[in-house]
């Protein structure tokens, strides 16, 4: 029997790009999966994974029978050139057909058949095209995005409020991630026959949302309510355009009138799980708001050679810093002196209850004596390293049944557990320090399995939804502030995925002056290097200084058993 080979539309934005990312986490090989895209370039990381990268264009009829040669299953997203919709998916329905493709998955609107949304008539009339084509479907009715309003959090919370025209409509939303995972699970399904999924998580009002703001940011924010008119005419005098605002105020209108809400069950049964809880989104979102204003309290639990580094980083870029270590506060009254008075010194339990992000930068020897019931819910860095020789053999990562991250993870069950640092030499947190966006920048992606962590995001100043993002901590060997740098996420790697918390493994990239590329990822060394500088290390356990940079985000991101042999400037 031949393995279905399955191809993913605009797999360089953010939805497709997850949508390639689930279906390789779900045990498809890479080489069984072609990313379609319009601008190659875009998808060179998908490419060093294995993922065939092919060119295609909606708008480009000629550019499809080629991308679309020896596909079994298709994923169509929807495009994004409003008013152009129709024709852009006509093109590929009927390259599809004409190439044999057995099924063809597409991204609709929610309720599109009846919804009054100025979105749904495109997504109406291309399923309409889709029925007719009579290639067997399966129409994924997609509600709006849980993030849309969590990105504009910042806003929010200087406003004090959130403005529109919904009134008291109730939405079905999910994360893109969700939808993501459910366009993969609807791809990978062998159930015969047409279908319609409407797809939403359980429903809530821009209220609702408020209050969840208010709960989560401990800011009051409220939502008011404008006539559409009112709303478009304050979208004008913020700078938007006069049809642009019109727009959007129809967009509330058709939420007001009930247009995106569900009770359909279908996301949760694609899922396997409940949708992502929007006040998780409002969580992660703050994380990032507290990080990119500098008014997060920094709880830093040890304070040896590369948390002592992270602490002057810290206080540089103006943040207040607690320090504490298992030796008692007067151990660090000499530090805390030099930093001056944005750091004060603490027990462990006390940087652990105050701190908005706490570090951990402790030997893993002590990773269980990390206080537990303080870092409840909190973001919690992980810049650990397992050295054998200094903590004594644990059997879990010596036979690679677990990672140190999954170890800590577990004792730190109700936290949100980031690898930031692998065995990286602490004097290159100062040497190889470079602004935001300079050329010689070192940074490296990870990956992990928790949704949240891994989520991409745009930065409010780029609203293209075609290159994922993260954001990031001083984590970054190069970085001279805790700031968000962008960098591309990398796939988990699915041969290491034995369960949730085995999935975490980071890829991960050693990079030493003189040496050549070896196993690790061509794509890092292609974007982030600096000049003179080549990769090198087996992704396990090189004894060369590590350049790496965590995801701030609310999950696991683990790397696997290091340190052996390393250096890592403790």
């Amino acid at each position: 029997m031949t393995t279905p080979v399955y191809a993913v539309t605009g797999a360089s934005g953010r939805l497709g790009r997850l949508a390639v990312e689930q279906l390789t986490a779900n045990g498809v090989s890479p080489s069984d999966i072609v990313a379609l895209v319009r601008t190659p370039a875009k998808a060179v990381s998908l490419a060093a994974s294995g993922v065939q990268v092919r060119q295609a264009d909606y708008s480009r009829p000629a550019s499809l029978p080629a991308a679309l040669s020896g596909v079994n299953r298709l994923l169509l997203v929807s495009g994004s050139e409003i008013g152009r919709l129709v024709p852009q998916h006509t093109n590929v329905i009927k390259a599809a057909k004409n190439a044999g493709v057995s099924r063809i998955a597409y991204t609709s609107m929610l309720n599109a058949d009846h919804s009054t949304s100025p979105l749904a008539g495109e997504h109406r009339e291309t399923e309409r095209v889709l029925s007719e084509a009579a290639v067997p479907h399966t129409v994924l009715r997609n509600g709006y995005y849980t993030e849309g309003y969590p990105d504009h959090l910042g806003e929010y919370l200087a406003a004090g409020e959130i403005t529109g025209a919904a009134g008291h409509g109730r939405m079905s939303t999910a994360t893109r991630q969700d939808y993501a995972t459910a366009a993969a699970a609807a791809l990978l399904s062998d159930e015969p026959g047409n279908r319609t999924h409407e797809l939403g998580g359980p429903a809530y009002d821009v209220t609702e949302l408020a209050q969840i703001i208010t709960d989560v940011t401990r800011t009051k924010v409220t939502y008011r309510d404008l006539p559409p008119d009112e709303y478009a005419a304050v979208l004008q005098r913020s700078g938007t355009d006069e049809a642009t605002a019109h727009f959007v105020a129809a967009l509330d209108v058709a939420v007001a009138r009930g247009d995106l809400e569900t009770s359909n069950t279908d996301l949760a049964d694609l899922l396997g799980r409940p949708a992502t809880r929007p006040a998780d989104v409002v969580h992660a979102a703050y994380d990032l708001v507290k990080v990119t204003s500098r008014t997060a309290v920094i709880g830093l639990i040890g304070a040896g050679r590369i948390g002592g580094t992270l602490a002057g980083l810290a206080v540089d870029a103006g943040y207040h810093l607690i320090l504490s270590n298992n030796r008692g506060p007067a151990t660090l009254s000499d530090l805390a002196a030099r930093l001056g008075p944005t750091a004060r010194t603490a027990a462990p339990t006390d940087a652990a209850e105050a701190g908005d992000l706490v570090i951990v930068a402790v030997p893993f020897s002590a990773y269980r004596e990390i206080p537990t019931e303080q870092l409840v819910g909190k973001v919690v860095l992980d810049a650990t390293n397992y050295m054998p020789d200094r903590d004594g053999h644990i059997a879990e990562l010596d036979n690679d049944s677990a990672t140190s991250s999954q170890l800590l993870q577990a004792h730190l069950a109700g936290s949100h557990v980031v690898k930031a640092f692998n065995t990286v030499f602490f004097e290159h947190l100062l040497v190889l320090a470079r602004p935001h966006g300079a050329a010689d920048r070192s940074s490296l992606a990870i990956a992990g399995d928790d949704q949240l962590a891994k989520k991409p995001r745009a930065p409010s100043s780029t609203p293209s939804d075609t290159t994922p993002t993260t954001s990031a901590c001083s984590a970054k060997a190069g970085a001279s502030r805790l700031a968000p740098p962008r960098t591309r996420t990398v796939p988990p790697d699915p041969s290491t995925t034995r369960s949730r918390l085995r999935r975490s493994t980071s890829l991960i990239c050693s990079c030493t002056p003189g040496t050549t590329a070896k196993t690790e990822l061509p794509r890092i060394l292609a974007n982030y290097r600096p000049p003179g500088w080549a990769c090198r290390g087996d992704g396990r356990t090189p004894r060369s200084n590590r350049l790496s940079i965590t995801r701030l985000g609310r999950g696991v991101s683990g790397h696997r058993r290091t340190g052996r042999g390393g250096r890592t400037g403790r």
